[in-house]
């Protein structure tokens, strides 16, 4: 079944001319496979849309082909009046819902709140709370995110934005700046825009190009990295995608697209 899309060609286009791309050769697209590789460890993530265009499903097939290792989770997107309502994660092997976010929304239709509940002990209750405000021209000013039974466990996060990428980002821990992380992108459309998969741990959802570099500056003396700074390296089609994400320490991705003319590369 032919995939609708999420993006469209006008705005790509559009993003194209401000970095010098050429529009030909910007597609309108949705991810359909990322596969990971690190080492002997294989992930393989399959990405389903409905005739909409929407994100309905991701199958995350971790440790994929190593026996007794292997698990796969499901995460779903169940959306109300046209917006994402709820995420649940399952493990393909129980069929059992582990965790949910449930999300509520400002009357502009940004986030306002989060709820992410954990199924311990087998009842599915509210551990996390994250609150989103933002700027005058509707990006993410900061994320503060708490347990809603223990309010000194509250942390936030400050975005500053440049040319609609995250440049900058403050991590705190109640009022202590724990640490700061400075970013730069490469020059292409973002494969992540607007994709709800990526929106948990990756600022990359909302940036315009994809993330090249992020350098981590620590004020607690407690921050523990794989590397410092931390270098993404990219592979691109025909179309100016990432087919291949090398991370600096040691894992590749391997991207496979949906594209309106039915060219997967």
């Amino acid at each position: 079944m032919k995939k609708h899309l999420l993006l469209t060609l006008l705005l790509l286009s559009f993003w194209a001319c401000e970095n010098e791309i050429d529009p030909s050769r910007v597609a309108d697209f949705t991810v359909s496979k990322i596969v990971i590789e690190q080492g002997d460890q294989r992930q393989v993530q399959d990405f389903n849309y409905n005739t909409n265009g929407k994100l309905v499903s991701v199958i995350n097939d971790i440790n994929a082909n190593v026996g007794s290792n292997e698990y796969i989770e499901v995460t779903n997107f169940l959306y109300e009046n046209n917006q994402l309502a709820f995420k649940t994660y399952s493990y393909q092997s129980t069929d059992t819902v582990h965790r949910q976010d449930s999300l509520t929304y400002y009357g502009n239709g940004k986030i306002h709140k989060v709820y992410s509940s954990y199924a311990y002990g087998g009842i599915m209750a509210p551990n996390w709370v994250s609150e989103y405000t933002y700027n005058d021209d509707g990006t993410l000013r900061s994320r503060t995110s708490y347990n809603p039974t223990s309010p000194d466990t509250e942390v936030s996060n400050r975005f500053y934005w440049e040319n609609g990428n995250v440049v900058k980002t403050e991590h705190s821990y109640g009022d202590a700046l724990m640490y700061e992380v400075f970013y730069q992108y490469d020059n292409y459309p973002n494969y992540k825009l607007g994709n709800p998969f990526f929106s948990d741990y990756e600022i990359s959802l909302a940036n315009r190009n994809n993330l090249a570099q992020a350098r981590y500056k620590d004020y607690s003396g407690l921050l523990d990295l794989a590397c410092n700074p931390c270098n993404y390296s990219y592979e691109y089609n025909d179309f100016n995608l990432p087919k291949k994400v090398t991370y600096d320490w040691g894992s590749s991705a391997y991207i496979t697209y949906d594209v309106k003319d039915n060219i997967t590369n």
